[in-house]
């Protein structure tokens, strides 16, 4: 049984380690999962950019007796339940959740309902509700298999999309008359396209990005307008803007707040895949704030009731990841020495904007 870990001072170093846990006994009420799949993207990284502000590094706790500034960002995947002391739930029984990328986890089932369970392991008491439930697969209405994949990949990216866009509406966008999203080929970025595409009265979006990249975001159909990154300055700077940064990239927010100056009405900070370059820059973005997915997704299935949530966000996932599988291509990488192989590519960001990795640990 073996970990990922990589090196919280330098991101792109990763290892692979055994970590002890077909020793270790079975706490008791406890469950231990094995990790059937699970989906990398840039979306791990900004779990890593963000891992002491926002606690991501306590998840799950690196193995190692040099563990010492190494840790694990978290996945979202599959697992299967192969040992358990825990009566509600049964070896055989599969999750879907918040998971180490690892080979096995362990986790303490609390709060045990017909769909879902949560994770009340001490070390993750204190850490957001969202991330430690895990649906039960068995019980989900209509589960197709055949998606899980995409669902491992894009269901956490596109959930945060809908949830921005549910929040620029009820701003009323800040007034804007046009919603720009840099890093507009993230899969982040295409679920927030979607989901404001739903929405009648939302602005225009304009999707900026690199040039390699140009062509990809060019030909989703999803954007007004899709501008290079070097071509910034050539956008009309009358035009009232929310600016939605999904890279966490200080160099071009200076640049949009120097070209826009006071029709850059809001930036959102959403994503920090830019780990090398810092991320919020002082007083020149006294506008800029930072968006926290899993406290507005809590709070609209508090407002709206769990049945209105689970209509809304699901007839929205399904029709967007049903569009999305048009020019998504899974790569299956094998083992977690395969994820080591391919995890500085994440880092780098090079990874093709069309291409979903999905992990078999």
């Amino acid at each position: 049984m073996s970990q990922f870990q990589i090196d919280r001072q330098n991101f792109a170093n990763g290892r692979v380690v055994e970590d002890g846990l077909a020793e270790a006994p079975l706490a008791p009420g406890a469950a231990r999962v094995r990790i059937e799949r699970f989906g990398y993207s840039s979306n791990n990284l900004t779990y890593a950019v963000t891992g002491e502000m926002l606690g991501y590094w306590g998840f799950f706790p690196p193995a190692e007796a040099d563990a010492q500034g190494w840790g694990m960002t978290p996945t979202w995947g599959f697992g299967t339940v192969e040992a358990s002391d825990c009566a509600e739930i049964a070896v055989g029984e599969r999750l879907f959740g918040f998971f180490a990328p690892a080979t096995h986890v362990d986790l303490l089932p609390q709060g045990v309902k017909r769909h879902a369970l949560f994770d009340g392991s001490a070390h993750r008491a204190h850490l957001p509700p969202a991330y430690n439930r895990y649906s039960r697969v068995a019980a989900e209405p209509g589960y197709d298999a055949a998606q899980d994949e995409a669902r491992m990949l894009l269901t956490p990216l596109y959930i945060t999309g809908f949830a921005i866009a549910a929040w620029l509406g009820e701003q009323g966008h800040f007034g804007a008359r046009r919603v720009l999203l840099l890093s507009a080929s993230s899969k982040t970025s295409i679920g927030l396209a979607y989901a404001l595409a739903e929405n009648g009265d939302a602005p225009p979006v304009v999707g900026a990005t690199s040039g390699r990249n140009r062509d990809f975001v060019a030909g989703l159909g999803l954007y007004a307008e899709t501008v290079d990154y070097d071509a910034l300055e050539d956008l009309d700077p009358s035009i009232p803007t929310v600016v939605v940064d999904m890279a966490g990239n200080p160099a071009l927010r200076a640049r949009l707040h120097a070209h826009l100056g006071g029709a850059l009405l809001r930036c959102v900070l959403v994503g920090m895949t830019h780990w090398e370059q810092g991320t919020v820059n002082g007083d020149a973005e006294a506008d800029t704030e930072f968006f926290f997915a899993p406290t507005h997704v809590e709070r609209f299935r508090k407002s709206w009731g769990d049945a209105v949530f689970a209509q809304r966000t699901g007839a929205f996932l399904a029709q967007s990841i049903g569009r999305s599988l048009s020019w998504l291509r899974f790569t299956r990488v094998v083992g977690l020495a395969g994820l080591a192989e391919v995890h500085p590519a994440v880092c780098a960001g090079t990874v093709p904007p069309e291409q979903g990795l999905i992990v078999a640990p």
